[in-house]
């Protein structure tokens, strides 16, 4: 009798094992480690059935404070070249450590396509002594990689209409998947060199769900996507020939009235609505990418039934999807950002 209620006990207690380390597992994709507890961190890696590895970590008891405050910082990596000539991961981490809120609030989510870069980051991460909230380090998914171009060429005009494409996949994808509870976003682009310390509290207190500064290199005007005003438009031939994959049939300018956020510099207002934005340095309210306001991978403005339009693509489309749901772009006329000259 004693013996087998012993069997009875030890059979329970290999389903309780079994039962745990499912839940331990769950998710898309075997688990390349355990998730596993190191010091006050919870942390875990996953591949994904798209081909991406998901690294994760959280502070349980950062993440267990009020969520009023905290702030994602998203960045796209391609590679080693990403962060600006003579700069380096380390240059980045500075920059972000810097942006004039509690280190406590900060999540970081960087999505990454070289496999060299991805695991050079994780082990600085590793061993530095960088407190983030949250961190979601992903090495993006195969199908990404294979579009890619190379970053000499990211400003040819004949590469611009599948250059924001893809990017706003990419964007779309680290956002949905790196963001948790966290109430803000910022997007930083990997080789930003200079963000004002007081920028970040300035926007979160500013009550605007969407805003941008203006963003130089040197003395010059660098952010061509942020913008408020009318476009030029395609005629049908030209938006029959952009449909039928022909991207140098037409390229969107500005027309009379348009006008970028640098000439802006002697309002007195410090905020101004802007019809679209840039993604150099990008404040969004989460709740808003959580509803549905993302990038389009498609040209918003002028698409039907038919195909895709010839405007608003990427960056550029965001405040479009966000004026759907009543949200404002913003820009920022007297706070400047720098960015790296190559």
């Amino acid at each position: 009798m004693c013996l087998r209620k012993a069997l009875s006990l030890l059979f329970a207690a290999v389903l309780l094992i079994v039962f745990l380390r499912r839940r331990l597992t769950a998710g898309t994709g075997p688990p390349l480690r355990r998730i596993t507890t190191r010091d006050d961190s919870h942390t875990s890696e996953r591949l994904l059935d798209d081909g991406a590895v998901v690294f994760r970590s959280e502070s349980r008891e950062l993440s267990r404070g009020p969520t009023n405050g905290t702030v994602l910082v998203l960045t796209i990596v391609k590679d080693g070249q990403s962060w600006g000539s003579q700069r380096s991961f380390h240059d980045y981490l500075k920059l972000i450590s810097n942006l004039g809120v509690n280190k406590a609030d900060l999540s970081l989510g960087l999505l990454i396509s070289d496999a060299n870069e991805h695991r050079d980051i994780k082990q600085i991460l590793d061993s530095s002594n960088e407190d983030f909230r949250r961190l979601c380090i992903i090495r993006e998914p195969e199908t990404f990689r294979k579009m890619e171009g190379e970053r000499r060429d990211r400003h040819n005009e004949d590469i611009q209409r599948p250059r924001r494409k893809l990017l706003a996949r990419i964007r779309n994808y680290l956002v949905t998947t790196a963001l948790h509870d966290e109430a803000n976003v910022l997007w930083i682009d990997a080789d930003m060199i200079k963000i004002p310390d007081n920028l970040l509290p300035t926007m979160i207190k500013s009550g605007h769900p969407i805003l941008v500064p203006s963003t130089f290199i040197g003395d010059l005007y660098y952010d061509r996507n942020t913008w408020v005003g009318p476009r030029t438009e395609p005629t049908k031939e030209q938006l029959l020939r952009l449909r039928e994959g022909d991207s140098a049939a037409f390229i969107p300018e500005q027309a009379p009235g348009n006008m970028y956020l640098d000439q802006f510099k002697d309002r007195e207002e410090d905020f101004v609505p802007i019809d679209a934005v840039g993604g150099t340095v990008l404040f969004v309210k989460a709740t808003l990418h959580r509803q549905g306001v993302l990038f389009p991978p498609y040209h918003v403005i002028g698409a039907d039934w038919g195909g895709e339009g010839y405007d608003g693509v990427e960056t550029e489309g965001l405040c479009y999807v966000a004026a759907t749901i009543g949200a404002a772009c913003h820009g920022m006329t007297h706070f400047d950002a720098i960015h790296s000259a190559d």
